[in-house]
């Protein structure tokens, strides 16, 4: 009997470790070490170019997504305000030449939107600054940590953030805010974003810390969360103002800070504070 006991505690304790083992969800790709002491951030994604933020904006790592190769970094001086939350690309090309279209990045810290044109081919690419959208005070928003996406038809722009001053409680009825109002055009220059100009608004509840997001066939993708089960995916209708999907990567072990929301090959993925990327298809659990 005793052998027959420790035979079938093998076979149990085989079966645990295979479907723990079966659990793991797998990067489809890992960035590799952190080429600097600031942490990444934001992401996002044109075809086969993904373009990996970091805080502060001194560091842009750009990869082929389709080889999983790093092809160049791209160094310029350090700003501290510019956390670089979420990054995003437009649908508009500066220059029908352009090889990718214009690339919006989210300070958060200072409020403003950097509008950087992409030039230079593979390995030698820079970034131009062609304009800067400053937001209001927060205050006078009543909106904090504020963060852009810009629509799949590149004339709108969503504006998420907190309704109170904190990214970390719900005290005072702090809820999530996500508010559309007109894209300025990039020959326009510099401009100052007003909220008198808004189209439309919808709230959410309070969500521990937004983390990237992206526009992707009439829905907004957001991921939030950082490390001990805070992390999660969602799907919005903003025309309804609904969550239609929520992902929870930490109830399949991934349990990484989420950092940014892009798409490739007409799939939404996000990646990690430790530059791993996942489909966001791979946390569903059947």
């Amino acid at each position: 009997m005793k052998k027959k006991r420790s035979l079938i505690t093998l076979l149990l304790a085989a079966c645990l470790s295979l479907t723990a083992a079966q659990a793991q969800v797998k990067p489809y790709m890992q960035e590799g070490p952190n080429p600097t002491q600031e942490a990444r951030q934001g992401s996002c994604a044109s075809g086969k170019y993904f373009f990996q933020f970091h805080n502060a904006n001194g560091t842009i790592e750009i990869y082929n997504l389709k080889t999983r190769q790093r092809l160049q970094i791209i160094s310029q001086p350090p700003v501290k305000s510019q956390h670089c939350n979420t990054v995003c690309f437009g649908a508009v090309k500066y220059d029908k030449a352009d090889r990718l279209p214009l690339l919006y990045v989210s300070t958060e810290r200072d409020s403003k939107i950097l509008v950087y044109r992409i030039l230079g081919e593979d390995g030698n690419m820079s970034l131009q600054t062609v304009q800067t959208l400053t937001l209001p005070p927060c205050e006078e928003m009543g909106l904090y940590f504020p963060n852009s996406v810009i629509d799949g038809q590149g004339k709108k722009l969503w504006l998420s953030g907190f309704s109170c001053n904190s990214w970390q409680k719900p005290d005072g009825g702090n809820h999530l805010r996500y508010i559309e109002l007109p894209l300025p055009d990039v020959r326009q220059g510099d401009v100052t974003i007003d909220l008198g100009q808004k189209l439309s608004e919808f709230t959410l509840p309070f969500t521990y810390a937004t983390q990237g997001i992206v526009y992707h066939r009439g829905r907004i993708i957001q991921a939030y969360g950082v490390r001990h089960q805070t992390n999660l995916i969602r799907i919005i209708d903003p025309q309804s103002g609904k969550v239609e999907r929520t992902y929870y990567p930490h109830k399949l072990d991934m349990d990484q800070e989420p950092e940014g929301c892009f798409i490739y090959k007409g799939k939404p993925m996000i990646s990690t504070v430790e530059g791993d990327l996942y489909f966001v298809r791979q946390f569903e659990q059947k």
